[in-house]
């Protein structure tokens, strides 16, 4: 049974677009929508309202939705375990992944395991949070993610590395050469934090830490905060995996205390994943003990 009208249904509902859901299929804007509708047509049921804006779910639609994505996931995996009875070292790994591990981890893991498994394809999907990776893990969107421990909704997890939390400032700054930067020091400081809903770690160093820095900048994305650093406006804090092979010239200190977070590589069920995403599992914990 062919699953592509599912399929462009669970993308149109994803990206809330019929021009987008078209892009990513390649396919046209209209093919998507005669397909949604011979779904709809299909079923009895109206499953997307359409606006200008784009497309939401109908109450019949957010009802469907997960069976409609066990369906894709089993033929997904029904082709992925008669690729493996053939011998054939083939398919699609979907990885979610928060910023600093896709930016400073993934290239080069993705490209060590292509070399050495070259018809295994990737879908990296970029996740805003720890729970919506595992949601995406649980539901089937992603065959595996990474994310900080703990884990809330069940995922198998697997610890990889522990990273150190630092605080970084301008490379001519008076306390530039310190090892620790003194809590009460943040309190005179301009401090570049992470926008709202990616700052709850950092938020409960500062906690800890008992100090309210002077002036706060809050800007979305970390690129922008080493920028910002680097530039002279604030200090931050940020782990120390994103200071990895960083172009902008900055100093680190260790806060006073030991903070640290972990990062995990997770799955819906080890022993049920296929055999690319446990193959790409060891590669990882291989890679990461090179390291």
């Amino acid at each position: 049974m062919s699953t592509t009208k599912y399929e462009v249904f669970l993308k149109s509902a994803q990206l809330g677009n019929f021009t987008r859901a078209a892009e990513e299929l390649n396919i046209t804007q209209s093919g998507v929508s005669h397909t949604v509708a011979s779904l709809e047509k299909e079923l009895g049921l109206s499953l997307l309202i359409r606006s200008k804006g784009g497309v939401t779910l109908t109450a019949d639609g957010k009802a469907l939705l997960p069976h409609v994505q066990a369906v894709v996931e089993e033929e997904r995996r029904l082709l992925e375990k008669a690729q493996e009875l053939r011998g054939l070292d083939t398919g699609t790994i979907r990885i979610a992944s928060f910023n600093s591990v896709a930016v400073k981890w993934l290239p080069k893991i993705l490209k060590g395991f292509r070399d050495l498994h070259p018809g295994v394809e990737f879908q990296l999907i970029m996740s805003h949070d720890d729970r919506q990776t595992e949601r995406m893990v649980m539901n089937g969107e992603a065959d595996c993610g990474f994310l900080c421990l703990p884990a809330e909704l069940g995922v198998d997890c697997e610890i990889l590395h522990k990273d150190r939390w630092k605080i970084i400032l301008p490379k001519d700054h008076p306390l530039a050469g310190s090892k620790v930067f003194p809590a009460k020091a943040l309190e005179k400081e301009t401090f570049i934090r992470p926008e709202e809903g990616s700052d709850l770690e950092v938020a409960e160093i500062l906690e800890k830490l008992g100090v309210k820095p002077a002036q706060v900048y809050t800007v979305q994305g970390d690129e922008t905060i080493l920028a910002m650093v680097s530039a002279g406006l604030g200090i931050a804090v940020m782990p120390e995996l994103m200071l990895e092979e960083c172009a902008y010239p900055l100093a680190s200190c260790d806060p006073q205390g030991h903070f640290t977070r972990e990062i995990a590589i997770c799955v819906k069920d080890r022993k049920a994943a296929s055999l690319s995403t446990q193959r790409f599992i060891e590669f990882v914990k291989t890679y990461l003990t090179k390291m």
